[in-house]
């Protein structure tokens, strides 16, 4: 066993190996590295993305190398979501960097390479051997070069051998090159208008005989208090960059280039969102399940309801009751049911503390979306599977709707079911989840009856509307009497046939 003397982190990779890696912390990065930072550190040949979990003393490894880069300023993950992950890997069997990576925001896991270039020519009559001069005269034609595009251009035969010594004599040098993340902030070029209000108009006047198309776009963009994207602007005003330039030039217009959010949440009329009078039923559920969130206790509560019942209505009041302690929380809903309606009613009720998180989303919004709410700009999530870790700080509730459903699985590793990892992060941080389901699971059942979940039924339609008549129909019979084995039965064509006509 060794120790260093600079600051050994343990660092978790997203490879399907269980085990973290220790790697020392230059003197350079000492300062803005913390645990739960993202960090590139060298891996064999290459490059990797992996977060910091952690802090050692003393580790085993004799020759330990340095993390190469910092990129952000803040940690991406808190202590919190720390212990969530490495749960979620020791659970279904995945290491604590797939998890990471899966629970991070959207374009943080790069690769980078290793790249060599000639750092001096050698001196005349230097021993060098063939391979070495080769080398040499590559990469003092073509300059700066990866791995992979040495061994493709002058083949493998002692090409690693060749390379290190010519590190070794001082003739070439390597570093680990890390492309930038391809989702980033949209930056955006605005306009903003250097004349005051009170002289505008005499401003416009003064261009409109000499300059019209000037003196059109000065007077569209001063219908605006606020600076303006500069695209749209010159579109609406029906003139051209060129003539936006000209503006700038005659310092009437400052152009500067800021950060535009890439946001998918509707607009939507928030006067539009009507408030309805619960059934006795609602109430009951919701008065059980308010009474665990003022609590800040941890509780399953299983809201069994039929369709039409007003499942929806009980979680927009539970989540009003979270949003008045200053507390916040996740809605999770299926795939398929993630429509743009969904998404307004939650808007209509709460305004532009949402935040949408959802694989239909462009990689530029998702990770618009995860910065808001690690921010704290947003205070509600609505998303789909992928959401149940979104970077919420204070979690009040975590609302699974039709948690039987099977998108809630994770295909690829981690292949985890975000009902079940909700239900562990509000166990975590002392918060309630509501299951909401007209045909729970079989799971779910069987931990209302064992104890482990509250069962809440919602058994008549808000409306009062009864239920529609079900006839089971024995299909065996069915192809006895056609003689055939029938798609639908004969009654359920016969009412299809009634309806069209109708």
């Amino acid at each position: 066993m060794s120790s260093a003397k600079n600051t050994i982190a343990e660092v978790a990779l997203p490879l399907p190996i269980d085990d973290t890696f220790h790697y020392i912390v230059p003197s350079r990065l000492a300062g803005s590295l913390k645990v739960g930072s993202r960090v590139t550190v060298p891996f064999q040949k290459r490059v990797l993305t992996g977060y910091v979990v952690g802090t050692v003393r003393n580790t085993e490894i004799e020759t330990l190398k340095e993390i190469a880069d910092v990129p952000d300023p803040l940690p991406t993950f808190d202590g919190h979501m720390l212990e969530l992950t490495r749960w979620v890997g020791q659970y279904y069997f995945c290491s604590w960097g797939e998890a990471l990576a899966c629970a991070g925001p959207p374009g943080a896991i790069v690769e980078g390479k290793r790249v060599y270039r000639l750092r001096a020519m050698p001196e005349f009559g230097a021993e060098l051997s063939r391979r070495e001069q080769e080398l040499i005269a590559f990469l003092n034609r073509r300059g700066e070069q990866s791995l992979e595009q040495l061994r493709k251009s002058s083949g493998a035969r002692g090409l690693q051998n060749a390379l290190n010594l010519l590190e070794s004599k001082e003739l070439v040098e390597s570093r680990y090159a890390v492309p930038k993340s391809r989702v980033g902030p949209k930056k955006v070029l605005f306009a903003a208008a250097l004349v005051p209000a009170q002289d505008a108009d005499r401003a416009v006047e003064e261009l409109r005989s000499s300059a019209p198309a000037q003196a059109r776009l000065l007077e569209t963009l001063m219908m605006h208090s606020e600076a303006q994207p500069a695209a749209p602007l010159i579109e609406r005003a029906g003139t051209s960059w060129q003539t936006l330039r000209a503006l700038e030039r005659k310092k009437l217009v400052l152009l500067a280039k800021r950060e535009l959010l890439r946001t998918p949440v509707p607009q939507v009329d928030l006067g539009r969102d009507k408030k309805v009078v619960l059934t006795e039923e609602q109430q009951k559920a919701h008065d059980v399940i308010a009474m665990a969130v003022r609590a800040g206790r941890f509780g399953v509560f299983l809201l069994k309801g039929i369709t039409g019942s007003g499942k929806t209505e009980v979680y927009l009041r539970v989540i009003e009751q979270v949003m008045d302690k200053g507390a916040t929380a996740i809605v999770l809903v299926p795939e398929i049911s993630l429509t743009p309606q969904t998404v307004a009613r939650f808007t209509t009720r709460f305004g532009p503390r949402i935040a949408v998180l959802h694989s239909r989303l462009s990689a530029g919004e998702r990770y618009d979306e995860w910065r808001r709410i690690k921010r704290g700009d947003a205070s509600i999530v609505v998303g789909a599977r992928s959401a149940v870790f979104a970077p919420l700080r204070n979690l009040g509730i975590i609302v699974v709707d039709e948690e039987h459903d099977a998108s809630y699985k994770q295909a690829d590793a981690p292949r985890y079911h975000a009902r079940d990892v909700a239900i562990m992060r509000a166990k975590m941080c002392g918060a309630a989840v509501v299951l909401g389901s007209a045909t729970p699971s079989l799971e779910s059942y069987h931990n209302c009856e064992v104890g482990k979940f509250m069962l809440l039924e919602l058994t008549s339609r808000v409306t009062g509307q009864p239920l529609p008549n079900v006839t089971v129909i024995d299909m065996r019979q069915q192809a006895l009497d056609m003689h055939a084995r029938p798609v639908v039965s004969i009654p359920l064509h016969d009412k299809i046939e009634e309806k069209l006509e109708k």
